[in-house]
């Protein structure tokens, strides 16, 4: 035979006050007749930054084919382009870069960042 009361080793430490509340339905004994006891539980508050649903991310057909049509563009470009390739030319030598570099760290340096 099952017993009718739950094992309290699971339970969290309570205070005085709250251990004489009871946290279970039971029956009481009310001007010698016996009627049962309802707990309201406390009032669950939401968090305000977290949404009661998930918003659902709705995407158009209309908005699916303009994807559509920007990644064939997006790909007739880079086809056109690779037929007629045309070499990367360099317009300042190694040292020019180089110098320009070393007035940008001049300049930044001591700044406290």
């Amino acid at each position: 035979m099952a017993s009718a009361k739950k094992s309290n080793a699971r339970r969290r430490p309570v205070s005085a006050a709250q251990e004489r509340k009871p946290d279970v339905a039971s029956p009481a004994i009310v001007s010698g007749a016996t009627a049962a006891l309802r707990v309201v539980p406390s009032p669950i508050v939401p968090d305000p930054e977290v949404g009661e649903r998930a918003a659902r991310r709705r995407f158009t057909a209309e908005y699916k084919l303009r994807v559509l049509r920007e990644a064939d563009q997006y790909r007739e470009y880079i086809d056109v382009t690779n037929r007629n390739p045309k070499p990367f030319v360099w317009t300042k030598t190694a040292d020019d870069i180089l110098t320009s570099i070393e007035r940008f760290c001049q300049r930044i340096s001591g700044t406290g960042h």
